[in-house]
């Protein structure tokens, strides 16, 4: 990760007779420095994403990761995503808000995010649901792992007897939503409107139907 750069006071400042005059705290001018973007959330007072590293294999390293900055090779994070069923047997897909950056309008299968430090896939999985449905699950089964060049996918299946009307829209994430049958989710995964890398995922799950 980038190192913040902070300003440099010297601790002594010259005359024009070029004697040492009494130390002052700050230059004349504002010192040329250039923060760096978690620096600068600090400054505003904005709070920081932090998630923890993790190597290869999925185990911790000890090391942190700041949401918004590169993350170093042969380090990755954590993100847990969520197909969600219900007890009468269909399934919720949420429509991604136009204002995301990836696949804006798009519906997707799943609820999901990365894991905050502290996390495992499983907290991060109730909390990502109930954040961005509103919804909580009776039961959680892990139905499949995944790794991509800096991240560790880990998918539940949630089995939910919520109210199908229960479900909330999360501002900037969601802007909608709709049940399908198993028959209906079995299409739309082999679809045009489907995300093809979150169907990859979930391609051992898929099989099962």
């Amino acid at each position: 990760m980038t190192a913040c750069l902070r300003p440099w006071y010297p601790a002594t400042a010259w005359n024009w007779a070029g004697a040492a005059a009494a130390p002052r705290s700050r230059p004349s001018r504002p010192p040329r420095w250039k923060p760096c973007a978690s620096w600068a959330r600090r400054s505003k007072g904005d709070a920081m994403e932090l998630w923890d590293a993790y190597d290869r294999d999925g185990r911790r390293t000890g090391g942190v990761l700041i949401r918004g900055e590169a993350i170093p090779e042969g380090l990755y994070h954590l993100v847990s995503e969520v197909l969600v069923r219900h007890t009468d047997g269909s399934y919720l897909l949420m429509k991604r808000s136009r204002l995301k950056p990836n696949y804006p309008g798009f519906y997707e299968a799943t609820a999901g995010g990365s894991a905050l430090m502290g996390e495992d896939s499983l907290a991060c999985a109730r909390r990502e649901l109930r954040e961005e449905t509103g919804l909580s699950g009776i039961s959680f089964t892990e139905v499949g792992r995944h790794c991509s060049r800096d991240t560790h996918y880990v998918c539940y299946l949630c089995i939910t007897d919520a109210p199908r009307d229960a479900v909330r829209l999360q501002e900037g994430e969601t802007e909608g939503f709709r049940w399908v049958t198993a028959e209906e989710f079995h299409a739309f995964t082999r679809s045009g409107e489907a995300i093809s890398v979150q169907v990859d995922r979930w391609r051992r799950y898929l099989q099962q139907l």
